[in-house]
């Protein structure tokens, strides 16, 4: 099957046609404001205004305001699902496993997965922020992951949130970890960081 070779300029005339007719579906613009459906390189935005963010309602974006701090909820902000772990030893201390900067400040949402590797030991999770404990000792006996969940206040932008754990056991035993989910209301805000 043969292909017939159409030039760059051949394909803008073509679309130039349809400019002015509303019904066209390929109306050549370079006016973002002009773009009513599908999808549009962030280049194509017009400036945001100073405290203001792109919030994507249902295919659009729209210029929101910027929330001063987060409150509990149920929006997704971030989320480290791989699994984690720490051994028995040394002496059942907390050891940190992650962490990430906060990107603004107020009340969060925590969740996250534990489970020990054997039936008869405690797995130990707490949340931290900046080295110091500030969440409930959470803690699951046995090998089925449980979900724990608290909301914690008093985080500032730039905090670190870090997941620390420990297990009541040596010679090998292990707490693990997985799905750490941080929540919020968030008025449109996401969390657009490439931290772990």
């Amino acid at each position: 099957m043969a292909h017939e070779t159409v030039t760059e300029a051949e394909v803008d005339a073509k679309i130039l046609t349809h400019k002015g007719d509303s019904s066209a579906h390929h109306a050549k613009t370079s006016k973002a404001s002009e773009i009513t459906s599908e999808r549009f390189p962030v280049d194509r935005l017009p400036a945001l205004t100073d405290g203001k963010i792109w919030k994507g309602t249902g295919g659009n974006v729209e210029e929101v305001d910027m929330p001063s701090s987060f409150a509990p909820g149920d929006d997704l902000l971030h989320s480290y699902d791989p699994e984690l772990f720490v051994e028995g030893d040394p002496g059942e201390i907390y050891i940190k496993k992650m962490e990430f900067y906060v990107p603004l400040g107020g009340e969060l949402r925590i969740k996250f997965d534990l489970k020990a590797s054997h039936s008869v030991w405690t797995a130990y999770g707490r949340i931290y922020r900046n080295g110091i404990a500030v969440g409930t000792e959470q803690t699951v006996l046995g090998t089925t992951y449980g979900t724990r969940s608290e909301d914690i206040a008093g985080w500032s932008a730039g905090d670190l949130l870090q997941l620390y754990l420990k297990i009541n056991a040596t010679g090998g035993m292990r707490a693990y970890a997985r799905n750490l989910r941080v929540y919020a209301t968030t008025g449109g805000y996401e969390w657009m960081t490439g931290l772990p």
